[in-house]
């Protein structure tokens, strides 16, 4: 917790009132008689022709004033709603994957009194289920996930986390009866269904863009690598503890459905942190003005429908809706530079070039996440204990990478570069080679791997990946327009839904055909990916020096305009 209070020192220190680098605004540790927590300039709202006056939006949140210390944006708050959501996806995955291994068996010998349940049947349809799951969970998450994003910078982030949380705990609830060991029967068909529900409302990858969004509302540009960082070692650190507490828990009970339960029930703590303590990080002013600046972009791309036709006109608004796609207009960037006459193709193909590296490295970190498990199961014959030890050396990993080695390489490097809060710097660029190369060497060891400390080892290799993550992360809003990092990041998550389509239900289905000849072949495929990250991290070009130094000039001659009392 000690990260996360300098991370909040750095964003308030010195000052009174903290603007994000999207706009929002709230007050810093010095905000004397401003009961609400928030402050809005008079000449900074003007939403649908109408002044909205600092009364009128104070009134808002004056009604919770009563709250005021809890309702405030933090990101503390954010990192203990990202601890308590990792641990209830992470408590019981080694458990329910013994279950079913053990429900698999029971299914056939219910069908046949002669059947001999063998490691290779049981990894043949888990896989196969985990294949067919994939595919239509991440289709429906594809489907939800842009608008969702959307609909986050229109109405907050809060509701739709609530909408993603609530339908996991469904999903959750449902899975508890289908693989209880008292039933017999292996229901397929129902277990694809109750994954399916947990994506209806966006799943995990919606989650976590809008706690990426959430942060980005409430941090400055400078520490938003940091702070993603600490939040993905929050997640991290969920998911190194939950095998453990999933341990201790079958030691206590010696029952695995004592694991599974304790899912559903840390989802619903989750549920009710998010309604009750976790705060909106987006004003009730940048909401309407999201919703106002939607609405004339719509009517400006419907302005050439005929307006004398009111089927065309109503059918180019409904089929706007329905466009699942729309989102990804956002990723072709503008040519011209901020002065409207400068061309800069740079920009466009390192933003494309930072979309390849985002989808190479989303389909190699499930390989490495989900197959290595079933990978070690099946060769090494791990257990429950021995699966949950190994995500537990993995995500510990992970968390000291981003706790410790991120702010000091940070902190190193920026001793040579400047950081710029609106392009891609050479500091971006530095943390993402290195992380990616590393993370091709650890590749390397999955592949040659002879036993379990090889593959350990190899884990620990590729855990130095989570650099890229948070910087990359960061990278993306960079190119992101004000008041859209939600559609943004929503529309990233499409693009890696729609990857995750096709690319793991395709390298599942060949491990399952390759698990009794050759299971290492998804692991060199994950390598060749990988790869092509590295590459397309090397051909991201920095912008210059010179750029950063005035542009920072700039925002400096533009904040002492702002606070000129006689403007």
């Amino acid at each position: 917790m000690d990260g996360t209070k300098n991370t909040e020192h750095l964003i308030s220190k010195n000052s009174s009132v903290e603007v994000s680098s999207r706009g929002s605004i709230y007050a810093g540790e010095n905000d004397g008689d401003n009961r609400s927590g928030f402050h809005v300039p008079e000449n900074a709202v003007d939403v649908d022709n109408e002044l909205y006056e600092p009364d009128w939006f104070s009134e808002s949140i004056d009604r919770i004033k009563w709250f005021r210390v809890k309702t405030r944006p933090s990101l503390s708050l954010v990192i203990g709603l990202t601890f308590i959501y990792s641990l209830s996806v992470s408590i019981a995955s080694a458990s329910m994957l013994q279950l079913i291994f053990e429900l698999v068996c029971r299914d056939g010998k219910r069908i046949n009194p002669d059947y001999k349940c063998s490691d290779a049947d049981s990894q043949k349809a888990i896989s196969e289920l985990q294949t067919v799951s994939m595919f239509g969970a991440n289709l429906i998450s594809a489907l939800v996930s842009g608008k969702l994003g959307e609909l986050s910078d229109h109405y907050g982030r809060k509701p739709i986390l609530i909408i993603t949380i609530s339908f996991s705990l469904i999903s959750k609830l449902m899975e508890i009866n289908l693989i209880s060991p008292n039933q017999q029967v292996f229901h397929k068909s129902l277990l694809i269904f109750a994954e399916f529900t947990a994506n209806i409302g966006g799943g995990t990858i919606v989650c976590i863009c809008m706690i990426n969004s959430y942060v980005s509302d409430i941090v400055d540009d400078k520490s938003r690598v940091y702070s993603m960082g600490l939040v993905g070692a929050s997640s991290s650190i969920a998911i190194a503890l939950a095998p453990q507490m999933g341990n201790l828990m079958l030691k206590i009970t010696n029952s695995k459905m004592s694991v599974i339960y304790a899912e559903p029930t840390i989802c619903l703590i989750a549920l009710l942190y998010i309604m009750f303590l976790l705060p909106e990080s987006r004003s009730l002013l940048e909401r309407r003005k999201s919703i106002n600046d939607f609405k004339q972009s719509r009517e400006s791309r419907l302005s050439s429908a005929d307006g004398d036709n009111k089927w065309s006109l109503s059918s180019s608004r409904f089929f706007h809706v329905i466009n699942f796609f729309s989102p990804f207009r956002l990723f072709w960037l503008d040519k011209y530079e901020e002065d409207g006459v400068t061309v800069n193709y740079q920009r466009r193909i390192n933003f494309l070039l930072i979309l390849v590296f985002e989808c190479c490295t989303v389909v190699a970190i499930f390989v490495f996440a989900s197959i290595s498990v079933l990978y070690g199961t099946y060769v090494f014959h791990w257990d429950a204990i021995s699966m949950n030890y190994y995500l537990t050396l993995e995500m510990a990993s992970r968390s000291v990478v981003l706790l410790v080695i991120t702010p000091i390489l940070l902190k190193f490097v920026r001793k040579f570069y400047t950081s710029s809060g609106k392009h891609l710097d050479m500091v971006d660029l530095i943390i993402v080679r290195v992380a990616i190369s590393i993370e091709v060497i650890g590749d390397f060891f999955f592949i040659i791997a002879t036993s379990s400390k090889s593959l350990a080892l190899g884990s620990i290799l590729i855990s130095f990946g989570s650099l890229h993550t948070p910087t990359i992360k960061s990278a993306i809003i960079k190119y992101t327009p004000p008041g859209k990092v939600g559609e943004m990041l929503g529309a990233v998550s499409l693009l890696n839904n729609l990857v995750a389509l096709v690319a793991p239900s395709l390298l599942m289905s060949l491990y399952s055909k390759t698990v009794e000849t050759n299971p290492r072949t998804v692991f060199c495929i994950a390598g060749g990916l990988s790869s092509i990250a590295l590459i397309s991290s090397l051909l991201m070009r920095p912008v210059s020096e010179e750029v950063i130094a005035f542009d920072q000039e700039r925002d400096a001659n533009i904040g002492i305009l702002s606070e000129d009392p006689t403007l």
